[in-house]
């Protein structure tokens, strides 16, 4: 049966960037969409999660077109970059509206489709920005 795996790990956010390739490499994904808030991608977080799905030879685009307060155009934006990509994996590194687009499209895709996902949380980054 197909199902939605999510990794939900109980760490720090640099060592849970780290290991997030490791992680998915386990569930041995194809082709995964990180959502990343497009703040975090040049900052240590958002360097530590790229490093680690390179390192681990994860194939990946990144979707960093999210909004604070995602509307319906912007979802339509995301499932579009979705669809295009065939993705058997997704990330989401960011708050709230990173991981309100990550969900929208992982609650349509997981209907029709094998998902798997990972996410991190950027509220438990509060001192890595700096």
């Amino acid at each position: 049966s197909q199902r939605l795996r999510c990794i939900d790990r109980r760490t720090s956010a640099r060592q849970q960037s780290r290991l997030l390739g490791m992680d998915l490499a386990e569930l041995r994904l194809q082709r995964v969409m990180l959502v990343i808030d497009p703040a975090l991608v040049e900052l240590p977080t958002g360097q530590a999660v790229l490093e680690s799905l390179r390192d681990n030879r994860i194939d990946f685009a990144v979707y960093d077109q999210v909004r604070v307060e995602p509307t319906d155009s912007g979802f339509q934006a995301a499932a579009q970059f979705a669809a295009e990509g065939k993705f058997d994996g997704l990330v989401a590194v960011g708050g709230g509206s990173t991981i309100d687009t990550a969900s929208c499209f992982a609650s349509k895709c997981s209907r029709s489709t094998a998902l798997a996902s990972a996410t991190v949380n950027a509220a438990s980054m509060s001192g890595m920005a700096k």
